[in-house]
C-alpha cells in the first residue's frame, strides 16, 4: 500500500470545542484549501473529517488560542487498517529499527581525509564519484584496491591509505614532494551562520576552534584552514561541518489550560519551523493562562 494513497483516502474525524464563531474556522479552511467532509455543528463544537495529510494544517490552521482540536478516530476504507495500526505500531517501530541498523552496519556514515587528505580533497572525490562511493553507499570490499586507483589519479599522489573505521571511511594521504594547490582555491575558515549552541563537529580538514556544547555567535570562526606540526602552524583547506541548535521562543495567551493547549501550541511552532530540522518544542505555563514556547532547530555549518 502506498502512502500517498493511505493519506489520500483515510480520513481523521476531528472535534473542536470553542467559545468563538465556529463558522469562521470552516471559512478559514476555505481559504487554506483544506477540505472538510461530515461536517456537523452543535452548541459550541463542530466536527467533521478531513483527510490524514492534513492532520498537521488543522491543528495549526490559527494563533488564536479560543478552541480545542481533538481526533476522535478514523472513517474512510482504511480506517479499519489505521486502527489496527495504532496497536501494533510501537512493535513495527521496533522491528523497523533492527532491519534499517542492520542494513546500515556496512554503509558509510561519512568521510575523513587525513594528512594532505584535505588539500587534495577535490582530486579524491573525482576518484570516489567515478567508483560510485559516498556517503551512504557500502563500503568497498577491497579498500587496497581504492588506495591504489587514487593514488594513480595524479602525480600529487605520494601514498593513500584508505581504511574503514566503524562507519567512517578514513582516507590518509601524503602529497609528492613539490606538489601544493593554490591558496585562492582553499576555503580558509568556516563560520557560524547564527547565535547557538554545537551538537555535533565533522572536521575533515583545518583546526577545530569550538567544541560540542560550546556556544557560539554568528561570524564567529568554528574551523580555521591550519594544522600544527612540531610547534609551527602550516596552511590548509578549513573542510567539515559542524551542527548548531538554535533556539527560538514566544509567549502565548490562551483560553485555558492543560495539556490539550500546550499540544496545541506545539502544533503551532512546529509548523512556524517546518522548513527545519525541529530538535525539540516545549510549552511551560509561565503565568495563568500565559505560555512560553521554546523551539530547537538544527543549522549547519559548512
Amino acid at each position: 500500500m502506498k502512502e500517498s494513497n493511505l493519506r489520500k483516502n483515510l480520513r481523521i474525524v476531528f472535534e473542536i470545542e470553542a467559545k468563538c464563531d465556529l463558522k469562521s474556522f470552516i471559512e478559514t479552511f476555505r481559504r487554506k484549501n483544506i477540505p472538510l467532509y461530515d461536517i456537523k455543528i452543535g452548541k459550541n463544537r463542530i466536527s467533521f473529517t478531513s483527510p490524514l495529510s492534513n492532520r498537521e494544517k488543522i491543528f495549526a490552521i490559527s494563533d488564536n488560542m479560543c478552541y480545542n482540536v481533538t481526533e476522535k478516530g478514523y472513517k474512510g476504507k482504511f480506517a479499519l487498517f489505521a486502527k489496527m495500526l495504532d496497536k501494533i505500531v510501537l512493535a513495527v517501530v521496533f522491528i523497523a529499527l533492527g532491519i534499517f541498523a542492520y542494513l546500515q552496519d556496512n554503509r558509510i556514515g561519512k568521510i575523513v581525509y587525513l594528512g594532505d587528505g584535505a588539500e587534495l580533497k577535490k582530486s579524491i572525490e573525482l576518484v570516489l564519484n567515478n567508483e560510485k562511493i559516498g556517503v551512504g553507499t557500502k563500503f568497498p570490499d577491497d579498500l587496497n584496491s581504492l588506495s591504489g586507483k587514487i593514488a594513480s589519479s595524479g602525480s600529487e599522489f605520494s601514498f593513500v591509505s584508505a581504511k574503514k573505521s566503524g562507519r567512517t571511511l578514513v582516507i590518509e594521504v601524503v602529497m609528492s614532494i613539490g606538489k601544493s594547490i593554490p591558496l585562492n582555491e582553499w576555503k580558509t575558515r568556516i563560520v557560524s551562520p547564527c547565535d547557538g549552541v554545537v551538537r555535533r563537529i565533522s572536521v575533515y580538514g583545518g583546526t577545530v576552534m569550538t567544541a560540542t556544547g560550546s556556544e557560539v555567535k554568528k561570524g564567529d570562526v568554528l574551523i580555521d584552514g591550519f594544522y600544527e606540526k612540531n610547534g609551527e602552524k602550516f596552511p590548509t583547506e578549513a573542510s567539515g561541518d559542524i551542527e548548531i541548535i538554535v533556539t527560538e521562543t514566544f509567549t502565548q495567551k490562551t483560553d485555558g489550560e492543560g495539556k490539550l493547549y500546550e499540544d496545541r501550541l506545539k502544533a503551532i511552532a512546529r509548523e512556524r519551523f517546518s522548513d527545519k530540522e525541529v530538535v525539540s518544542v516545549e510549552a511551560k505555563l509561565i503565568e495563568p493562562k500565559t505560555y512560553l514556547v521554546t523551539s530547537e532547530y538544527v543549522v549547519l555549518a559548512k
